[in-house]
């Protein structure tokens, strides 16, 4: 199979996958469509440059990683609605008992999947990450927007308090109640799953 068909094969695929990505980013659903759309046409231009030093998947998604980085800093540039205040439960919410000074758990989460380079686990990886994005499809629209911003795209606490308008440690604390709520959200699906 030519990396042409293999990318055909993928973008069929992964198309879902890549959706339900950008939209937990953007929260918007044209511009995540818009997100995967650019995605699949820059992987045609330069497939001819892959080298299949990964999947093909992982390929796809480091480029759809920037265009959705395009379109923050496109938002950034003009921005259409403006920020609203931390929730303020959050400020009360005591962290301590959960994370380190440095964002670590105190008490490691339990062991929800390992990652293997054998092919019979992709489906246990699959539906980990199906599991993953459902616990993410339920965190407030903020919330998971930061939790994305400094998990997925990266971004430290600065550049999210820039890109936000929120302040450092109220950035911490969304991102300690959004690892809260996925490792309690994970931890009730794998006691209950089928």
């Amino acid at each position: 199979m030519s990396w042409h068909q293999a990318l055909e094969q993928n973008l069929r695929d992964d198309r879902e996958f890549l959706l339900r990505l950008a939209h937990a980013q953007l929260r918007n659903p044209q511009e995540a469509a818009d997100a995967v759309q650019d995605t699949a046409l820059a992987a045609w231009q330069t497939i001819d440059r892959f080298e299949g030093r990964s999947s093909i998947r992982t390929w796809l998604v480091g480029i759809l990683r920037f265009k959705i980085l395009d379109v923050l800093r496109e938002r950034q540039r003009h921005p259409t609605l403006p920020h609203d205040e931390v929730e303020q439960e959050l400020q009360t919410l005591d962290s301590d008992l959960l994370f380190d000074d440095a964002g670590r758990w105190t008490e490691e989460p339990q062991t929800w999947w390992s990652v293997s380079d054998n092919p019979s686990d992709t489906l246990q990886q699959n539906q980990m990450m199906r599991r993953l994005q459902q616990c993410l499809d339920k965190l407030p629209e903020k919330t998971a927007h930061v939790f994305l911003m400094r998990e997925y795209l990266g971004f430290e606490t600065p550049e999210i308090a820039q890109r936000t308008g929120l302040q450092a440690g109220n950035i911490r604390i969304i991102l300690m109640r959004a690892r809260l709520a996925l490792r309690t959200c994970l931890e009730w699906q794998m006691s209950h799953r089928p």
